[in-house]
């Protein structure tokens, strides 16, 4: 019998999921399409010959996009969006009541390697080979080729093509 939990919120229309890739257990694939008062046009993209791990949530409402042959832990999260901006005005006002706050897209590369409970925030982009340590809080861009860990997470090396 498969255990296979995967909770499509907001519909499957706006998600797709490329060949040969597997989903593990309970992971939730969100997409806000409307939220208050305003309309979304969310999509969640995710490439070919990659493996999100159990218990991941992707949250958008606007646009993730996961590469080819990208390796996800359990337990990551991975958001394009915010419950509002940390402006005092805002901090007065219930998280679930406050507008949705989009940095922009969210973009992982292709062949990165993404360990076990892994924050990625909204509007970040992560470039193609890198690989992002446990527990890191990923906050902004990380280059291609890159290890990162720590929170927040820091670049720890850099990795250069031979010659």
């Amino acid at each position: 019998m498969l255990d296979l939990v995967v909770n499509f919120r907001g519909g499957n229309k706006n998600i797709y999921i490329g060949i040969n890739t597997g989903i593990g257990k309970h992971v939730i694939l969100g997409c806000w399409k409307h939220f208050l008062d305003k309309d979304y046009e969310p999509k969640i993209v995710i490439g070919d010959y990659t493996n999100i791990g159990d218990y991941t949530q992707i949250s958008a409402a606007n646009k993730v996009i996961i590469g080819n042959g990208v390796l996800t832990g359990r337990y990551v999260y991975i958001s394009d969006n915010n419950h509002g901006s940390s402006d005092f005005a805002e901090l007065h006002i219930r998280p679930n009541q406050r507008n949705l706050c989009i940095k922009g897209p969210f973009v992982i590369g292709d062949n990165v390697w993404i360990g076990d409970k892994v924050s990625i925030l909204s509007g970040v982009t992560i470039g193609k080979g890198s690989i992002i340590g446990c527990n890191a809080v990923v906050t902004h861009d990380i280059p291609p080729y890159c290890i990162v860990g720590v929170v927040p997470a820091k670049i720890i090396k850099l990795v250069k093509q031979d010659n």
